[in-house]
């Protein structure tokens, strides 16, 4: 299926380590050496054949080997059935063995007369032979991309099917696969027919073609047309499945075996696996709706949402196709099976179903859907080597997806409710003065003291108190400070141990967790200790190189801003990547630094937008902290190992007022 999200292509045309190349290549092989572990399915579609052993040389076997030069040790599929090394001439033997029994069940051709049927036997016979071999041929085309090299593991550029056979390269002895992320789906089973000469002995051909509506249905069979195809087809189409489904029952589908290494003892898969090789095989192999009204799936850079009623059934679906069993009738057993083992990411609550509420990307209004949120780490897997933005940021869903939590992550509104906070801290201990008189002495001046009313803090929370003190009922971010001073004077009668101006030097707030501190004077100071280590991490990986900037994952870009380099923090995500516990206290305190700069709006949230040539696709949005200035010496940073800025992001200097 066409899904290009966070996949970074795989192939590069100049391999910079020798030994990480060893482990990729594959070696090109005979055709003996292809087909000699898979003698006894030859032997079965042999005898199933019923043709003399000259005529199945002449005719099956010819195509059997030109087949087996051709695929190599390719797998069948990226995820869902054969998808090991070889799997490809495993799965295409195993649907021609059973394509010809079912065959050898029905008589062909359909209303003939027995005579007929059994002079027009053979030739029935090969023709769905034919269609059996060449069903998944166009994979080898549409799917995957593949790199040869010489002796000396030296890359000779990548290789086309449309000039012939991987081993008629000059000096091709190896060659890497991966596959394509852009690839369309059900686009190979149109390819078929183009590539019948290269398998095919032309004798054949000219034999088939002599049988005018026999050749038609083949036709159709290649075209991937299975209604006009009708009985061959339908064949084909069985055995497929029968094929597929014993490769899910009991393989482990290890994408890691060496060409030349059996499956023995391969273990029954669990429930789990199941479900994602399935959701897998759903995302990159069928035609699943994507990022659009009515879509069973949106991803965004890092996640994927999908439906959860509607992938769930499909799911279901797919796994009772494949005739695979223990598969639950109840979605939300399937829904705790993947929840179990951290295939999909638990909401707030611990739960699956995460409530979003999706706007823009084509939907006139807001919708609510109920969602299953999982990384897309866990269906397109990441290849090492470039940092070309262009598959990886024009298919995310172009509007907006908000997780409907109980407390929704708001950026700016943390930045602005700190400062109102600050604010109303000052107003409050403005008119408070110190207290250094003594017990006996105090009453008098205690009530001239002005009673100062609650702040209400935008988050509902309140700051905790030394051990005898009752928190007040109302949500507050500043504690009535004439309360809390009355408290101290109840607290001090009471312990008689220390004056009232050591006691007053203690903290009022001895909790570490807070995010303010109490001083002499009962002057309140904004806690920075997280930003200011968090800031130190930044810069310290920086320079090591220990996190990686500009590349489609990264959490840090370089941007240029009035013609110099800026850092580009995306956010909350390098937060969280520091913290995962305390990212929203970190990224509080590290904006209490003043280190980043603030849009002309007065905001500390910046937007990047993504660059985009491909038609019909929207650039996205990235939003993030900007740090200017990084030749200061307080910053530290070793400019010499920046990279150029990021050359698919620009920097939205006159964007609106965030208001999210």
């Amino acid at each position: 299926m066409a899904i290009s999200r966070r996949i970074i292509k795989f192939f590069q045309t100049r391999v910079a380590v020798v030994d990480k190349v060893d482990s990729e290549l594959v070696q090109i092989q005979t055709a003996n050496e292809l087909l000699g572990k898979h003698k006894k399915l030859i032997d079965s579609i042999y005898h199933q054949s019923h043709v003399p052993k000259e005529h199945f040389k002449r005719l099956y076997l010819y195509s059997i080997e030109r087949l087996a030069i051709w695929v190599q040790n390719l797998p069948a599929s990226q995820n869902h059935h054969h998808s090991n090394r070889g799997g490809f001439l495993l799965h295409t033997l195993e649907v021609v063995e059973i394509a010809i029994k079912r065959r050898n069940t029905k008589m062909l051709p359909i209303g003939a007369n027995a005579e007929k049927q059994n002079e027009k036997k053979d030739l029935w016979t090969f023709a769905i032979f034919v269609a059996a071999l060449l069903h998944d041929i166009g994979k080898t085309i549409s799917d995957v991309d593949i790199m040869l090299y010489d002796a000396k593991h030296k890359a000779l550029g990548k290789w086309s099917p449309w000039f012939g056979r991987m081993s008629d390269v000059s000096d091709a002895k190896y060659y890497q696969y991966q596959y394509n992320a852009s690839r369309k789906y059900q686009q190979h089973s149109l390819l078929p027919l183009t590539l019948l000469s290269q398998f095919i002995n032309p004798v054949a051909i000219d034999w088939m073609q002599k049988e005018s509506d026999l050749f038609t249905l083949l036709l159709m069979s290649l075209q991937g047309r299975c209604a006009e195809g009708a009985i061959i087809a339908d064949i084909v189409k069985y055995a497929d499945s029968e094929s597929s489904a014993k490769s899910l029952k009991n393989s482990n589908n290890s994408n890691s075996l060496k060409p030349d290494q059996p499956q023995l003892q391969t273990q029954p898969k669990s429930l789990a696996d199941k479900l994602l090789d399935t959701l897998r095989y759903l995302v990159l192999e069928t035609n699943l709706k994507i990022n659009a009204p009515g879509a069973v799936m949106f991803t965004t850079a890092d996640d994927i949402y999908f439906v959860s009623k509607v992938i769930m059934d499909k799911i279901r679906d797919s796994l009772n196709k494949d005739k695979q069993k223990g598969i639950p009738f109840d979605n939300s057993r399937m829904m705790d099976e993947l929840l179990q083992f951290h295939i999909i990411t638990p909401n707030q609550k611990g739960k699956a179903i995460w409530d979003c509420k999706l706007s823009g990307g084509g939907f006139k209004k807001p919708v609510k859907l109920t969602m299953l949120k999982m990384p897309l780490e866990k269906i397109y897997f990441k290849a090492g080597g470039n940092n070309d933005y262009d598959d990886d940021y024009d298919d995310v869903f172009p509007g907006d997806i908000i997780e409907q939590t109980d407390e929704i992550e708001q950026t700016n509104e943390i930045e602005k409710t700190d400062e109102v906070m600050s604010n109303k801290a000052k107003l409050s201990t403005s008119n408070i003065e110190p207290d250094t008189q003594t017990p006996e002495t105090k009453g008098d001046k205690h009530a001239s003291i002005q009673k100062i009313a609650p702040v209400e803090s935008t988050r509902s929370r309140s700051l905790p108190l030394p051990p005898g003190f009752e928190t007040s009922p109302v949500n507050e971010d500043v504690i009535d400070a004439t309360q809390r001073t009355k408290k101290i004077q109840r607290t001090q009668r009471a312990q008689k141990t220390q004056s009232p101006e050591q006691e007053l030097k203690k903290p009022i707030n001895t909790n570490t967790d807070t995010n303010t501190k109490q001083l002499s004077g009962n002057k309140l100071l904004l806690e920075t200790e997280l930003g200011k280590d968090f800031f130190k991490w930044l810069i310290k990986a920086i320079n090591s190189k220990t996190i990686a900037i500009n590349t489609a994952q990264s959490k840090v870009h370089i941007v240029t801003y009035e013609g110099d380099k800026a850092l580009f923090l995306v956010s909350p995500k390098i937060f969280k990547e520091y913290n995962v516990d305390q990212w929203a206290k970190t990224q509080k305190q590290f904006g209490r630094l003043k280190s980043n700069l603030k849009t002309h709006t007065g905001e500390n949230i910046w937007q990047v937008q993504t660059k985009t040539q491909r038609k019909g696709k929207t650039p996205s949005k990235i939003r993030g902290y900007l740090i200017i200035g990084l030749n200061r010496h307080t910053f530290n940073l070793d400019l010499n190992n920046l990279p150029e800025a990021n050359k698919y992001l620009d920097l939205m200097t006159n964007q609106p007022k965030n208001n999210e």
